[in-house]
């Protein structure tokens, strides 16, 4: 189920990039996945705008808002949806991006891909039994589960593998915190606004990642 790309016949590389499309329905039990070939450069910027989905003049803005505040606690809120610039790559080999910050009902949905460059297998995300587990963490601490399917229980990529989609985490959203981190294979919720990627071990299976999505942790 994967494709060969290299430059050199004596070395092929197997890259997989594994498309899944969470939806809020996957707290139902409800996802869709498929299999293509891909892959992503890795770079060290973030950046967040808000989204700007408004007609001209407004037109029906006020049908739809009273719609959405009708569906969920949260659909936005006073954060409302993000387009996102995060490319980060650990010391590990390890690339993540995120694209997309989106409020959906009561879920909070994130676009990313992970792209393993590194020479063994890494896990991004060891179940939400574990402490150190995939998560969203506000800067008021308040945490917001991944939502699992038989799948995503756990994340594992071998050499040259990646994912890419959107993950799902269950809200609503708590208040306005001025931050929210997307945070994997780091326990503490403590130091958040003091992780420092640069004193990660190049030779870590478990990549730690703590990232802020709303740019007023950098």
């Amino acid at each position: 189920m994967g494709s060969s790309n290299t430059a050199s016949p004596a070395a092929p590389a197997r890259r997989f990039l594994v498309t899944c499309v969470v939806t809020p329905l996957l707290v139902l039990g409800g996802t869709s996945c498929g299999l293509v070939d891909g892959g992503g450069d890795g770079a060290a910027e973030t950046d967040s705008q808000p989204v700007d989905e408004g007609g001209d003049e407004g037109q029906g803005a006020g049908e739809d808002g009273a719609q959405e505040d009708s569906e969920g606690e949260n659909s936005g809120g006073p954060l409302g949806d993000r387009n996102l610039d995060i490319d980060i790559r650990h010391p590990n080999g390890t690339s993540l991006t995120v694209s997309k910050l989106t409020f959906e009902g009561n879920d909070i949905m994130i676009d990313f891909e992970v792209i393993n460059s590194g020479r063994d297998e890494i896990r991004f995300h060891r179940g939400n039994h574990s402490g150190s587990r995939l998560r969203l963490v506000d800067s008021e601490g308040q945490e917001y589960n991944f939502v699992e399917d038989e799948e995503t229980e756990k994340i594992e990529l071998g050499s040259g593998e990646s994912i890419s989609g959107t993950l799902a985490f269950l809200g609503p959203l708590h208040g306005e915190p001025s931050e929210i981190y997307l945070v994997t294979n780091h326990r503490d919720n403590d130091d958040l606004d003091r992780f420092d990627m640069s004193e990660e071990s190049d030779g870590t299976s478990t990549p730690e990642f703590v990232v802020p999505l709303l740019g007023s942790g950098e």
